[in-house]
């Protein structure tokens, strides 16, 4: 759809026929007379899913067929795709492909300069500031090339042409929905209302793999279908869809991808729009329309109590993307309400508090987040106190990163440390996202605090931060272009330690890592805990050699004493005498090495 395909096919009838009609959807294909052609003429059809006649069968395409030859008649015959049409079409079809959006805007302007000389200059400077990938479609640039032309004299700024971008992109999602409202509210609608939330489902979930935006569509498809006639109980068309139907229908495509499973991963085929920017427009359409307001919630909702992290973590980041369109009605129709959920329902808290930290992005939102978070982790209940800490520890903790901090501090000393845990998750993800001097700086502060409850507040984050590998930035980047940045710098590294990489990337961070992660090998309660993660890093090397050397550098200061070399040395020698898998003699005498006599190797040849 949008391809230009009506126009294509009125073209090619010009070429060969006399005179040109059209048949309306409802015209029957199987039964329809040759009496019904006129000698010599062109014929138009559009065929629309889910509405009209059954589709005909093989033997009735080539029986119209036998009439057109006769009566010497051309007919073009529009279709979706679609599994149903491929057997009786299957000889006469041909993809109608989107066309170079250049070129077509190129024969646009001069199109328009044949009626409109002395405009074809300032036309084309106009449009040579064309935002990237703006407009794809014909209908787009036709539409964006007349509004200029209509504002004929006028100054039209970068900003003023990207938002006319938008605006011919609106108009064109527009196309896809506002059909919908004129179908009655029976099985005659069911397929287009499947495709209307398969769109909607792959607005959500795009470049994730195709059935898990199956399944949700079906899912979609079946709240919506239920609202418009609530005595119905829709089933589903077993048999009747094929997984590049919707997607070719759609304006995306199918492509090959990977799914993690802890340290691996399995091949998927994903599904993703052709258009980044059509997720915004179809969900920013979609949430304008009242009435489907109440089962996109129930239905997002549903999709926040999914056990797969791609599952809610999407559904969270969509909540929150209304709430920063509309934030008094999501706020206390769902962020309220779930930032106060105990029990059962405690994930919803966490749902609140990424649904707050996608809807602050919007600025004229982003002062009202910062009011009640900061309301939340002064004076609010348990559970409130719990989605402003997890807030904070999104991109929404890197605006003020200092402030974030302090916030974390009070929650996570608030009640003898009842919010230690959440609190301390909160700072390390400050850290990984990149506010890495701010975090050290307060974390040595903290460190020196004469309160027994932020010092274990401190030494909770940096224990956090200690079991951090490199690879973990990976699943960060769901919610932070930050760590995603941060990822792509360290790549090639993802085995590494968190705390070693950076410090190998910046060697003037080695010196305040260390001084923290020492501070953990002399508490009694965190040093348990902290030699075990020490003790990967060492594990960290077997796997990837290359960083052998930056753990033994980072050993080499963490020997502080003869207690601390003692201590590290134990654990280097219950790793080399390990039944199950004994470090590598080599490896074990590197780190013993650098821990007795505070040096480290980073090249074996040396």
């Amino acid at each position: 759809p949008g391809t230009g395909r009506a126009t294509t096919g009125l073209r090619l009838l010009t070429e060969v026929a006399g005179g040109i009609a059209r048949f309306g959807p409802e015209t029957d294909l199987r039964t329809l007379p040759a009496d019904d052609l006129e000698e010599g003429s062109g014929y138009l059809l559009e065929l629309i899913p889910g509405a009209g006649p059954p589709p005909p069968a093989a033997a009735d395409v080539d029986r119209l067929r036998g009439h057109l030859e006769r009566k010497e008649c051309y007919l073009v015959v529009i279709a979706a795709h679609d599994i149903r049409h491929r057997d009786a079409f299957g000889g006469y079809t041909a993809d109608c492909l989107l066309p170079d959006p250049r070129q077509v805007l190129d024969r646009a302007v001069v199109h328009e300069a044949r009626s409109h000389p002395d405009l074809e200059p300032a036309l084309r400077q106009v449009l040579a500031d064309l935002p990237p990938g703006a407009p794809r479609t014909p209908a787009e640039v036709a539409w964006l090339v007349t509004r200029i032309v209509s504002r004929t004299g006028e100054q039209i700024t970068r900003d003023e042409l990207a938002r006319l971008c938008g605006e011919a992109l609106t108009r064109h999602v527009s196309s896809w929905f506002e059909p919908l409202a004129s179908l009655p509210a029976s099985a005659e609608a069911d397929e287009q209302v499947r495709l209307a939330a398969f769109r909607i489902a792959l607005a959500v979930f795009s470049d994730t793999p195709f059935d898990l935006v199956a399944e949700a569509a079906e899912n979609l498809a079946w709240r919506i279908l239920t609202a418009r006639s609530p005595r119905r109980r829709p089933g589903r068309p077993v048999f009747a869809g094929d997984r590049g139907d919707y997607t070719a229908n759609s304006h995306a495509r199918l492509k090959p991808g990977t799914v993690k499973f802890l340290d691996a991963s399995a091949p998927a085929t994903f599904a993703a729009y052709d258009d980044d920017r059509l997720p915004y427009a179809v969900l920013r359409h979609v949430w304008s329309l009242h009435n489907v307001r109440d089962p996109l919630i129930a239905w997002l909702q549903s999709l926040t109590a999914d056990r797969r992290p791609l599952v809610y973590m999407r559904a969270a980041l969509a909540i929150g993307l209304l709430s920063s369109w509309d934030f008094s009605y999501t706020f206390h129709e769902l962020i309220e309400p779930w930032a106060r959920a105990s029990g059962e329902e405690s994930r919803r808290r966490w749902v609140a508090a990424v649904a707050l930290d996608e809807a602050s992005r919007n600025e004229d939102v982003l002062p009202v987040v910062r009011e009640i978070l900061e309301a939340w982790c002064r004076k609010g209940t348990y559970e409130q106190r719990w989605t402003g800490a997890t807030a904070l520890g999104y991109d929404l903790g890197l605006r003020d990163p200092a402030k974030a901090l302090k916030e974390l501090r009070k929650v996570g000393c608030w009640e003898d440390g009842a919010l230690a845990q959440v609190a301390s998750w909160a700072v390390a993800r400050i850290f990984a996202l990149g506010a890495i001097e701010p975090a050290l700086e307060s974390l040595a502060e903290w460190i020196r605090d004469d309160r027994l409850a932020v010092r274990e507040l401190c030494l909770l984050a940096v224990l956090r931060i200690t079991e951090m590998k490199v690879s973990d930035l990976e699943d960060l980047e769901l919610t932070s272009q930050a760590a995603g940045g941060r990822w792509k710098q360290l790549a090639g590294r993802g085995r590494w330690p968190l705390a070693v990489a950076l410090a190998e990337e910046d060697p003037g961070l080695l010196d305040p890592l260390a001084d923290l992660v020492w501070q953990l090998t002399r508490s009694a309660p965190a040093q348990l805990p902290a030699l075990e993660a020490l003790g990967k890093w060492m594990r960290a090397g077997e796997k990837d050699r290359t960083c052998a050397g930056p753990v033994g550098r980072f050993l080499a200061l963490l020997g502080d004493d003869t207690s601390d070399r003692a201590r590290l040395l134990h654990l280097v020698g219950l790793l080399r005498r390990d039944r199950d898998e004994p470090l590598p003699a080599e490896l074990a005498d590197r780190y013993s090495r650098a821990i007795e006599k505070n040096i480290h190797t980073c090249d074996e040849t040396r």
